[in-house]
């Protein structure tokens, strides 16, 4: 007896926009996934800094009950200004999560690796071979968008780029404390 794989019904990407119904009820539950699901999303330094954002900076959505799991997140949220869609709102509370990764560190008293840091670190051992580390990034990089990484791969050191809106997903930092 053949039988047929069983297929997941539903959507392949989440559907653009959402209506508004003005004099209704618009409450939208939202689940957000980290990049690739790397587990990053459950410390409480990103807790913190995401009750922040929305509370004081990305406040063009109400967020109401949220459960932050290690990978992904998922929120209830309601419009407060209806200039703003909610692909624009989220990317904007994406890249402040990403911008305030040097403010972590510097709150825990640890300094982002630099390039030529990350390069020393790596003459004492072989680390990120699974994973990638964000680096401080020179701030002309910053202000067009971006942001670098570092990783090893097949035996050498790599230092990668990507938009800041992805600063956060599925990397940690190294840093360096001096005592």
């Amino acid at each position: 007896m053949s039988e047929t794989p069983f297929r997941e019904p539903g959507r392949l990407t989440p559907a653009k926009g959402v209506h508004v119904s003005l004099g209704g009820s618009n409450w939208i539950f939202l689940t957000v996934c980290t990049e690739k699901r790397e587990r990053w999303l459950g410390q409480t330094s990103v807790q913190r800094a995401l009750h922040d954002i929305w509370q004081n900076t990305a406040t063009a959505r109400l967020v109401s009950d949220y459960l932050l799991m290690p990978d992904h997140l998922h929120l209830f949220c309601a419009p407060r200004d209806l200039k703003f869609t909610i692909e624009r709102w989220m990317g904007f509370w994406k890249d402040r999560l990403a911008k305030s990764l040097p403010d972590a560190a510097a709150a825990m008293g640890v300094a982002v690796l630099t390039e030529e840091e990350y390069f020393a670190l790596q003459t004492l051992g072989e680390f990120d071979t699974k994973s990638s580390s964000w680096l401080q990034t020179p701030t002309e990089i910053r202000e067009l968008g971006g942001a670098i990484y570092g990783d090893r791969r097949y035996g050498r050191v790599f230092i990668g780029h990507n938009g800041a809106e992805s600063y956060y997903n599925g990397r940690g930092f190294r840093g360096s404390l001096k005592v």
